[in-house]
């Protein structure tokens, strides 16, 4: 029992044991009725007691209650176990060889059967493990070798104990081929978990990888876009910078949807439970939209019953991706008329959102399943209308996820109907924050000194223009232990650091400037990570470091403009 895996797959076969210690006494219980009627009360008693006592001494000391999931039996553990279930089963055959010795035929063969039952049931439930294996069926072999001198001992013939002793032989040897195959299996079905899981964490790094790879190429074609479109531009130079950033949108909305079917296939996505204003919510899907349907001719219409336009409990981010997935492709798939999203109490009191469109439609008997992943309603949407297939998987995924249930249902040619049925859990308003002015609209009153490190000269490029906008004064690093060094041999208003560099990480940099504010006289200088590792995980470890805020990449330019007022002008004014 060295080898660590056997100790673990050890403790897993006792803890089963463990908690089948009920099933164990009801068929104590049963056996010790066989015994009365057979060999009387006294005997049915004792043997009553003393299996009773062990199977209750066994769970007490093997149940586990105040072990983590994680640990490894020692050595020594593991033999007092396979000791205290040798003796067990020893305790029990020595019982059926005392009734053997009482007499009869009856006798002999019932405690035959009673022996064979208790080499079948240590073969099942030791779950592989060899070492229990053989403690539960080797003290039962033993056994029937006593029944077979029980047999002699009693008067029964030559051939009958030859009969006796063949037939156990046979069944040992039965059950010990049966426990090994159970073992191989076992130990196969074990490897197969242990590869899945290994696989499940390579196909995780390699989105994470491809995720970074792809966004930060994606960061100089959206991020340029952005800020060429802002130029002076002839029409048609105009119309094909609007076509490249589109383009990148859509790009970056592909790239997130994959990212987040992996995340919901691997069990990676928790949900918070926190309030937030669902009519608010709501509008602001509604408004979002509007400008873009109109453009179509189109109406986004929104009812919100009283009795939901209030504070809801619940993950308001996930909701709202739902919410924004349904709205888009109705207002994707409608050229005339409306989209109208509803929200109301069904006669259950669950939420019901409802987004009705008079687009196209479709034949729900046609589609297939909707909501499977990659699927449009049919082959030639995904050339004239676009769009992956993804949404509405994600949609179900998080919908399951908080609770409820979502549907459709559709007409060809009027239109289509999408709904979700969520739990209602009236809370308290979350407390609102103070309305802040536009500071984008302001001018700065000093030049702002910003360093930014990132290993990507694009990156560099593409802060450095952005910045340019609101007069910062940028100096720009490679790696992380450069920006330190700078850091150490000047001050800046703000850091902007990337995460994977070489030499030295973005999250190294940022404790270590963080050490080196905490060991001088330096102020608090605000750090914001902005790097193509986007996962809510990586979000957090740069968090932790010490850094005030993360944006992912691609960076728009409005987006980075308004973090450097919030992190510089607001927090620290002046």
């Amino acid at each position: 029992m060295a080898h660590p895996n056997s100790r673990r797959l050890l403790r897993v076969a006792m803890a089963a044991r463990a908690r089948q210690w009920p099933t164990r006494l009801g068929l104590g219980a049963v056996i010790a009725s066989a015994f009365f009627m057979t060999t009387g009360g006294a005997f049915a008693a004792s043997w009553l007691l003393v299996y009773a006592t062990l199977q209750l001494f066994e769970w007490r000391v093997f149940s586990f209650r105040s072990r983590p999931a994680e640990w490894t039996p020692t050595t020594g553990w593991c033999l007092g176990a396979l000791a205290l279930v040798a003796v067990n089963n020893a305790v029990f055959g020595a019982f059926a060889v005392r009734q053997a010795f009482e007499g009869g035929d009856l006798s002999l063969v019932s405690a035959a059967l009673l022996i064979a039952g208790a080499i079948i049931n240590g073969v099942i439930v030791s779950a592989g493990s060899r070492a229990l294996t053989w403690a539960s069926i080797l003290p039962l072999m033993m056994c029937f070798v006593g029944i077979a001198g029980a047999a002699v001992a009693t008067g029964h013939t030559p051939l009958a104990t030859l009969q006796i002793s063949g037939a156990s032989l046979l069944f040992v040897i039965a059950a010990c081929v049966a426990s090994t195959q159970l073992a191989r299996k076992l130990r196969l079905a074990e490897e197969a978990r242990l590869a899945a899981e290994r696989a499940n964490r390579a196909k995780g790094q390699f989105l994470a990888n491809m995720s970074h790879e792809i966004r930060t190429p994606l960061n100089g074609v959206v991020s340029m876009a952005d800020l060429l479109a802002k130029s002076p531009l002839a029409q048609s130079d105009r119309e094909m910078v609007e076509i490249i950033r589109s383009s990148g949108q859509n790009l970056t909305g592909l790239l997130s949807d994959i990212l987040d079917v992996a995340r919901i296939e691997a069990g990676e996505i928790a949900l918070e439970s926190a309030p937030f204003e669902l009519g608010d919510m709501l509008r602001s899907v509604c408004a979002l939209f509007s400008l873009k349907a109109r453009e179509k001719g189109v109406t986004v219409v929104l009812e919100i019953a009283p009795v939901v336009d209030r504070a809801i409990l619940g993950d308001g981010a996930r909701l709202r991706q739902v919410v924004t997935n349904l709205v888009a492709n109705a207002i994707k798939f409608t050229d005339r008329g409306e989209v109208r999203l509803s929200a109301e109490l069904d006669d259950q009191s669950r939420l019901r959102l409802a987004v009705r469109d008079t687009g196209i439609g479709f034949d729900p008997a046609e589609t297939g399943d909707l909501f499977g992943r990659f699927q449009q309603a049919d082959g030639s949407i995904t050339r004239r209308f676009g769009g992956s297939g993804l949404g509405l998987a994600i949609a179900k995924d998080l919908t399951q996820l908080m609770r409820g249930d979502i549907g459709y249902d559709s007409r060809v040619g009027t239109g289509s109907v999408f709904w979700i049925l969520l739990p209602f859990t009236a809370a308290e308003s979350p407390i609102a924050t103070p309305q802040q002015t536009d500071v984008r609209a302001e001018t700065p009153d000093r030049t702002l000194s910003v360093l930014v490190a990132d290993d990507h000269e694009t990156n560099l490029k593409v802060v450095v223009l952005i910045l340019d906008q609101v007069g910062a004064q940028c100096t720009t690093v490679g790696d992380g232990a450069a920006a330190v060094a700078v850091f150490r041999a000047g001050a800046f208003d703000l850091i902007l650091m990337d995460m994977q560099m070489p030499i030295m990480d973005g999250l190294t940099a940022v404790r270590l400037i963080r050490e080196i504010e905490a060991t001088g006289d330096r102020g608090h200088t605000p750090i914001a990570i902005l790097s193509a590792n986007a996962l809510p995980e990586h979000i957090a470890v740069a968090l932790a470091a010490g850094a005030d805020r993360h944006v992912a990449k691609p960076v728009r330019p409005d987006v980075l403009i308004e973090l450097v007022h919030e992190l510089v002008f607001e927090e620290s004014p002046g």
